[in-house]
Formats: C-alpha cells, sequence, structure tokens
C-alpha cells in the first residue's frame, strides 16, 4: 500500500470524528510518512511499521476519545434534568391534569351520546318488539333523526379526537425536550 492509498483509507477510518481531529491525524501520519522516506524506507515499509491496520484504527480512534475531557460532576447535567423532571411533574399536575381529565371526560360524553344517538332506532324496534301496542310513528321519526344526529356527532368527535391525540402527542414530546435540555 502506498502513501495516497493508506491516507485514503484512514482519512475513511476517521470520518466519524471532528474535521479538526481527522486533519490532525492525517498531518501526524504525513509526516511519519515524510520522516520515514527521509530514513531511506520505501512508502510500503512506512505502512508496514504502522502494524496491522484493524490495529492501527483502533488505537487512532482510541487515542482521540482518550484526550477528549470527560464531564466532571460539575459539568453533568443530571441534576439539572432532575430539577426538570420535578417541575414538569408538579406543572403537570396542578396546570394540566384537572383540565385534561375534563376534556377526556368530554370526549367520553360525546363518543358516548353519539352511539346513543345511532342506535335509538334499533332502540325503538326492540320497544315495539315488546309491547306492540306502544308503536308510535312520532318515536319513529324522532329516532331516525336523532339517528342523523348521532352521525354527525361522531363524525366531529373523530376529527376532534384525532386533532387532541396530535395535541397531546406534541405536548409530550415537548416535556421530553424540556428534560433532555433542549437536545434532540
Amino acid at each position: 500500500m502506498d502513501k495516497h492509498s493508506f491516507l485514503s483509507w484512514l482519512r475513511d477510518k476517521v470520518q466519524r470524528i471532528p474535521e479538526e481531529a481527522q486533519q490532525a491525524i492525517l498531518q501526524d501520519f504525513e509526516a511519519r510518512f515524510d520522516l520515514g522516506l527521509k530514513e531511506g524506507k520505501t512508502e510500503k515499509e512506512v505502512v508496514d511499521s504502522f502494524g496491522p491496520l484493524q490495529q492501527l484504527e483502533e488505537d487512532v480512534l482510541a487515542d482521540y476519545y482518550a484526550s477528549q475531557p470527560t464531564l466532571t460532576a460539575a459539568e453533568d447535567d443530571s441534576s439539572d434534568r432532575i430539577w426538570a423532571i420535578i417541575g414538569l411533574t408538579c406543572f403537570n399536575v396542578i396546570i394540566v391534569l384537572g383540565p385534561l381529565m375534563g376534556l377526556v371526560g368530554l370526549f367520553v360524553a360525546g363518543w358516548t351520546v353519539g352511539g346513543a344517538f345511532i342506535l335509538s332506532p334499533v332502540l325503538c324496534i326492540v320497544e315495539v318488539m315488546m309491547d306492540s301496542r306502544s308503536y308510535a310513528s312520532f318515536d319513529l321519526f324522532v329516532s331516525i333523526a336523532l339517528s342523523g344526529l348521532g352521525l354527525f356527532i361522531l363524525v366531529g368527535m373523530l376529527k376532534a379526537t384525532r386533532f387532541f391525540t396530535k395535541v397531546i402527542i406534541a405536548y409530550i414530546n415537548y416535556n421530553i425536550r424540556v428534560i433532555r435540555g433542549g437536545k434532540k
């Protein structure tokens, strides 16, 4: 393997680290090539002096990551996350939970009323079957009208439920972003 092929291979292996570090590593190996060539070695001998390529890749990446500073207790944001969780929990329980339960109650009531209105003609027919003397055409017409109204209510509830679900998912994602500190 010649100098150009080796540097191309190395450039490919260090792509996952920042650009500045990549350039520093590539310049270091170019300098090693220059030094080896001044000593009278061939490019292949210089590459062979680096050892097995797999081991070289691991060593280069390990050296880079070992040189990176680690977080100290002061820099660690876990305490910030704990406070964010505590704050969001209090806010959600005190401010959000009450209106949320009210909205859930409205949705349950809307779906129940829509379903009951749609079933009203069936209930009218069951009533006639149970007691044929109780037949009233007015009841049948009212139940058919209620059935149509029930369809409108259910269509509205379907759209409202989809919107409400999107809002809830967006709010949950917002809470997650706050806990993570605004990071994605």
